[in-house]
């Protein structure tokens, strides 16, 4: 059984589980801990268990350890570009971030006073035996 079938079964993953879809397949995905950056909570809560997806490709199973309300213009620089990269990107400053971001809405985005949610992903793995 691959590892992913097994964490569906451990965690009850079903059609109802949400997903968490993202647009590039960034760096941070390969992390046992990343952040992501999103206008809305939706639905998601801390504890929550969910799928992460690229272009409808189930990547891994997550949980959501901590989600905290933040504004971007608050973030240091560094952590947003930690947030930010992919393979190929030309992304440099936090001006690149917030294109990305902005590139996501179609409603133009006020960083300075936008609020944004910050959540602590953590990549789970099945244990081995």
């Amino acid at each position: 059984m691959t590892e992913i079938k097994e964490l569906i079964e451990k965690y009850k993953i079903d059609k109802n589980t949400q997903v968490m879809n993202y647009s590039h397949q960034y760096f941070k995905l390969h992390s046992k801990f990343y952040t992501t950056i999103r206008k809305s909570k939706k639905k998601h809560k801390k504890g929550n268990v969910v799928i992460a997806s690229f272009r409808n490709i189930r990547l891994h199973v997550a949980k959501i350890n901590y989600i905290q309300e933040v504004k971007l213009a608050q973030i240091h620089t560094g952590f947003l570009l930690l947030d930010c990269l992919y393979p190929n990107s030309k992304i440099i400053t936090r001006y690149d971030c917030y294109a990305l971001f902005q590139s996501f809405y179609e409603d133009p985005i006020d960083f300075q006073n936008q609020k944004f949610y910050l959540f602590l992903m953590e990549r789970l793995r099945c244990e081995k035996n």
